[in-house]
């Protein structure tokens, strides 16, 4: 049975590519039904909405927001002793205007499978969030389930906070011993890796960076301006890494697949061939798998958005929602002819 899986990860305002990309293919491919969906940074406040088809929401919060209504900046001489740089109470806010306790109960209800990436700083841990209890979780990761309403909106600000720029969460605020969560960008693999432990047979993965890196030609002159290029070099190459294992384990399954047929072609039944193959191994991340279509939608250039996409900019925003859906459709349009998207029946 396909089952296809929905990838976005971080970017915070630049979350409005990848909203524009799923606009597109909503538009275009209604017949598509995503069954997973895997987020982080942006991506965890777009996958509530669009697990519920409910486009609206998303349109608005990445195409009409200013700074003031995400953070509170301050210089660094003032935040010296605090968990952050910036305070990220108005975005507290806009969780608490936009995912509604009624949004909450329907995801709760949903057959679909959402999942929340965060990292732990006390146990540097990925773990992953979401509102079910024994979902197929990945050997290195944790997971865990949010309880109630506030646990949830508490996954999506820690999903959100870049360390240092945005403070760390913790979900359960009277939690021993203590566990703070942060966004999980700056790890390998994030969504991807739990889809494919979720038995997703088609992968479509929405990145914010682009393949070319960005060049400035300028000085940085200050702690604050280093500290977001930096952040945002090290966002870049973990996207990029991201990809690197699920190509691999396409490989591997490719090349088990040959060598099957190799030893039938010498005569080896395919009842020797299976029980060969089969270990034992409750663990074995290739047994009886497919290889999964991955399906890549990134920008052709650096979107803007600031170097560490805290800049709401509601007219740029609108520019990246746009160059999302153009990505996509060029994506369709290219995979349109051979028919070789899975559909749920």
């Amino acid at each position: 049975m396909s089952k296809q899986a929905l990838v976005i990860n971080g970017g915070i305002s630049r979350g409005a590519f990848a909203v524009g990309a799923i606009k597109k293919i909503f538009e275009c491919r209604p017949d598509l039904d995503f069954d997973i969906f895997s987020g982080g940074g942006s991506g965890s406040l777009i996958i509530p909405f669009v697990a519920l088809k409910d486009m609206q929401p998303l349109v608005e919060i990445f195409t009409t927001k200013h700074n003031k209504d995400i953070i509170r900046k301050y210089s660094l001489s003032e935040r010296i002793l605090e968990t952050s740089i910036l305070d990220a109470s108005p975005l507290w806010g806009l969780l608490d205007h936009y995912y509604t306790h009624g949004l909450y109960n329907r995801l709760c209800h949903t057959d679909k499978e959402l999942y929340f990436n965060t990292m732990c700083l006390q146990t540097h841990a990925l773990t992953v969030f979401s509102p079910r209890h024994n979902p197929a979780v990945a050997a290195r990761y944790a997971h865990r389930c949010f309880e109630n309403y506030d646990q949830f909106l508490r996954t999506l600000l820690a999903s959100t906070c870049q360390p240092v720029l945005l403070p760390p969460i913790r979900i359960q605020p009277q939690e021993e011993p203590i566990r703070q969560y942060i966004d999980a960008g700056d790890r390998e693999y994030a969504g991807i890796e739990m889809a494919i432990a979720s038995g997703a047979t088609d992968v479509y993965v929405l990145l914010q960076s682009p393949e070319a890196p960005n060049q400035e030609n300028k000085e940085y002159q200050d702690l604050f301006s280093i500290l977001q290029e930096t952040l945002d070099i090290f966002i870049a190459d973990a996207a990029d890494n991201r990809l690197i294992l699920p190509h691999l384990y396409n490989e591997g399954l490719r090349y088990i697949e040959a060598v099957k047929k190799k030893m039938g072609r010498q005569g080896v039944s395919a009842t020797t061939i299976e029980d060969w193959f089969d270990t034992g191994m409750t663990d074995n991340p290739f047994y009886n798998k497919p290889p999964v279509r991955l399906h890549i939608i990134r920008p052709d250039l650096p979107l803007g958005g600031g170097p560490d996409g805290l800049s709401f900019d509601p007219a740029v925003m609108q520019e990246m929602l746009a160059k999302g859906e153009q990505a996509m459709e060029a994506h369709l349009a290219l995979t349109a002819p051979h028919r070789d998207i899975r559909m749920n029946g």
